[in-house]
This record gives C-alpha cells, structure tokens and sequence, in this order.
C-alpha cells in the first residue's frame, strides 16, 4: 500500500514539471561524514525544450586551500517526454581541463575529451551524466520502484539500478520536508553507493543526496536553501 500511495503521487509528476519555475537554485551543505566540507550551489535553467545545470562547490575552512576542492560541474541537453537528455558534460576540478563528455543520439555514440585525447562507446537509449540525474525525476518519474540506466562521470559509462525505498519525512535546514528516496544497489559491498532524496512538495527536486565511497566514506548535501524564478 506504501508504494502504490507513492506511485499514485509519482503519476501526477508530469503535469508538475510542466510548470517547474524556467530558473531554480538549490544551496547545499557539503559534508564528509561530520566534516563539514563548504557549501554548493546548483542552478537549473529551462526553456520548455532544453535546459541546463551549472553546480559550483565553494570549499571553507582548511579545505579551500585545496585546489581540486573547488568543482565545477556542466549539464546541458533536451527536454523530452522521457525526461533530460544530455547532450554535453563538463567536469572541473580547480584549474585542471575540463574532462568532457558529448552525447551524440543520433549517432548513438558518447565521446570523451580528456587531456587532449578522445575516446567514444556506443550510447544505449537510457544514460545520463552524474549531474542531470538527480534532476531527470523532476521531468520525469520511472513507473514502478526499479529504475536502470547507464550513467557517466565524464570518462566512462556505469550500469545503475536505482530501487524506490518509499515515501520519508525528512528533517532539513528548511524544516520537516517530505520526499522521495531512491537508493542504487550496491552488487557488492565495495561498490559505491548513492542515494538520493527528492522533495514531493518542490517538483521533486533533490533535497539531499549521499554518496558512499568505496572504503566507506560517506559524502552528503543536503539543501538549505530552493529558490524560484
């Protein structure tokens, strides 16, 4: 009954999107476990058809005296019934080149562009970059609690399976808000992991997303702020 109360509010998810402000901002807290790494800033940008996302790290304390802390991520691409389709990928790692990623759907080719090189693969029909997929459900919802797609960093493409664990009350900064969890599933337990928490009262939109790490770590954002234009 749990799930089917949340797919009857994912079905209604389509007719929101339709009128998602064209300009959003999220601010985030950036930890590593209790450490508080800075903050983030990611802004999507939407003209009906198309859209973009620029997400913007600002590191404080002893962290900022890092250079690769300060990350700058890229996506743009369509807008479709099936939700964000990626065209170009950018990821900055302080004043490192960018590593690229281009999607060519006609094609059905993906190319990367690192340190002056070019690598490409074969594209499949459901993949996204690192960044638009946290936002792909505020387009579009998967039917059903079991979603699989292909995923780049920017270097390479990674088979996901991402299962709904059910509706959570979640507390933040911004109050009680209530969401959305999904999780990837981890084939063993040395696989990263990800799990993401999507607010049912703001066009589900990311609220908070946990990353764990190979050996353990977990980084998590959790959003502040949501502004709308």
């Amino acid at each position: 009954m749990r799930h089917a109360l949340v797919l009857l509010s994912c079905l209604c998810l389509n007719a929101m999107a339709g009128e998602l402000p064209q300009r959003v901002t999220i601010v985030f807290d950036v930890n590593r476990g209790s450490l508080p790494l800075g903050t983030g800033t990611e802004v999507l940008e939407t003209n009906g058809s198309s859209y973009s996302i620029v997400s913007q790290t600002h590191p404080a304390g002893i962290v900022a005296l890092i250079p690769k802390a300060n990350i700058r991520r890229e996506s743009r691409g369509m807008i479709t019934p099936q939700g964000l389709r990626p065209q170009q990928f950018l990821d900055q790692r302080g004043k490192d080149k960018p590593v690229v990623a281009k999607f060519d759907w006609s094609k059905k080719l993906i190319t990367y562009e690192r340190e002056g090189n070019e690598q490409s693969e074969t594209l499949p029909n459901m993949a996204y970059d690192r960044l638009c997929i946290a936002y792909n459900f505020a387009f579009y919802q998967p039917l059903g609690n079991d979603f699989q797609f292909s995923m780049t960093d920017g270097k390479r493409l990674t088979e996901y399976r991402y299962l709904m664990v059910g509706s959570e009350s979640l507390d933040t900064p911004m109050g009680k808000i209530q969401t959305i969890h999904w999780s990837k599933q981890r084939e063993k337990q040395t696989d990263r992991g990800a799990d993401i928490w999507l607010a049912s009262d703001h066009y589900f939109l990311p609220v908070r997303i946990v990353f764990t790490d190979k050996d353990g770590s977990r980084y998590e954002q959790v959003a502040t702020q949501i502004s709308y234009q």
